[in-house]
């Protein structure tokens, strides 16, 4: 059962929202009256739920921290590149003006953004996410967030994400029907030094890709298909990529060309 609530400061329009939500997603609503998130969590008997806030909708568990939307690390990239600078996932993906890119794995979507922004008005960006909590909290962050910069509230309108696991919806699509394909699955061994995805690792689908899946999206894609995984993992030669650059000392992008 997916639970929603408010914060403590609730107004009918709070309130009100938050009901909507629940009835959205299938889930049930409950008032959070006095009780701390933790208090109401053991009294629904659930380990995790949505808590809409005057600053948006945020997913809280027992244990860890609140997850929330934010453009956060794609803003950064996305300004970089803008002002000319070199972004490593742009180069290994190669994306043209009009593509229609699918993003398999897409997280808090910061690799969807970018790649949205690559594609341009013309293009689009298909964004999968197989955890539900996760798929919901994208989804209403891509739909509510807005910002006064224009490349990047551009960006995040071209995305069209889809509650999906990518090997189901891999199998369903016709041959040729995208022009590239991008995974980035969760690291078995995590990089330390990575706060921003840490708490992402709590909802995540920790499944690792597949050489089935790789299939898929080779037979999917027209141009190519790209993975990021952990420097020195062995996912891309087992499973056919070859290595086109790194964006640190510990990622790096695989390209299988078609």
């Amino acid at each position: 059962m997916l639970w929603f609530t408010t914060s403590h400061k609730v107004t009918e329009q709070l309130e009100a929202e938050a009901i909507r939500l629940a009835d959205c997603y299938k889930g049930q609503y409950a008032p959070r009256g006095d009780l701390s998130v933790a208090g109401w969590l053991g009294k629904r008997q659930t380990d995790g739920a949505f808590i809409l806030t005057n600053n948006g909708l945020r997913y809280s568990s027992k244990e860890g921290q609140p997850l929330f939307f934010h453009p956060n690390m794609a803003y950064v990239r996305l300004q970089r590149v803008v002002r000319g600078g070199h972004d490593p996932l742009l180069k290994a993906v190669q994306a043209e003006s009009g593509d229609h890119i699918v993003d398999c794995t897409a997280g808090f979507a910061a690799d969807a953004i970018m790649l949205a922004h690559a594609v341009g008005p013309r293009g689009s960006v298909t964004a999968l996410e197989s955890a539900r909590e996760m798929y919901i909290l994208v989804k209403e962050g891509l739909r509510s967030y807005t910002s006064d910069w224009p490349e990047l509230q551009e960006a995040m309108s071209r995305i069209q994400l889809q509650h999906a696991d990518y090997a189901q919806w891999l199998r369903s699509r016709p041959d040729d029907s995208c022009d590239m394909i991008y995974f980035d699955p969760m690291f078995e061994q995590p990089v330390e030094a990575s706060a921003s995805i840490s708490p992402l690792r709590a909802l995540a689908n920790p499944a690792p890709l597949d050489l089935s899946s790789v299939q898929e999206a080779c037979r999917v894609a027209r141009k190519r298909v790209v993975l990021k995984d952990r420097k020195g993992s062995g996912a891309f030669d087992r499973l056919g990529f070859s290595l086109t650059g790194t964006s640190s000392n510990q990622v790096a992008y695989g390209v299988i060309t078609l």
